[in-house]
């Protein structure tokens, strides 16, 4: 694997959006295994860079993007993409930005606490709530249809996405492109 040279920063942020070229990963269609790539090789010897030795959570391209990603796949779903549920959905789930690489958003610091905060009581909530619709809903729906489970599942994206950003909301995220080696503040 190579990772060229990032230049550090002297002040360590906690929001970092990190760019990744689809080559540096052994499987890049596979985006659950992308996700394990970088967080067990990839973001370790970027972290040294940055200063972060401590916790960290991750998400490819998106909290909700993510989301979709594990439940089409433990559903058994893996060949349906994200943009298939979107458009088949009506949802709004936000896609990848870039078709080259892999967009990371990475939570440190009291960032990081508040995205499990922001991601806890109140999604739990929602969760629960859309649950109890599903439940109404499937019990007047012709068994073998899916349908309910898909529109369920982009829901809880979709909200799970909104509270990425409402977590980032102002703050300044420190974006790392890891095929220029550039870092910026945006």
């Amino acid at each position: 694997m190579r990772i060229n040279s990032v230049q550090p920063k002297t002040h360590f942020k906690s929001i970092y959006k990190v760019q990744v070229p689809k080559d540096l990963f052994l499987n890049p269609s596979n985006s659950l295994e992308c996700v394990q790539d970088f967080e067990n090789n990839i973001f370790p010897a970027v972290g040294e860079l940055i200063g972060c030795k401590g916790r960290f959570c991750s998400f490819i391209e998106s909290a909700g993007y993510q989301y979709a990603l594990n439940e089409l796949n433990d559903d058994g779903l893996g060949y349906c993409s994200v943009d298939w549920l979107n458009r088949n959905t009506e949802s709004n789930i936000k896609l990848p930005e870039s078709e080259d690489n892999h967009t990371f958003y990475v939570f440190t610091d009291k960032d990081l606490k508040k995205i499990f905060k922001k991601n806890s009581f109140s999604f739990v909530k929602l969760y629960l709530f859309l649950r109890k619709i599903k439940k109404e809903i499937k019990q007047n729906q012709i068994p073998e249809d899916k349908s309910i489970d898909f529109l369920f599942k982009a829901k809880i994206a979709e909200a799970a996405d909104r509270k990425m950003y409402e977590v980032i909301g102002d703050s300044s995220v420190t974006v790392l492109d890891l095929e220029s080696g550039n870092i910026e503040e945006k």
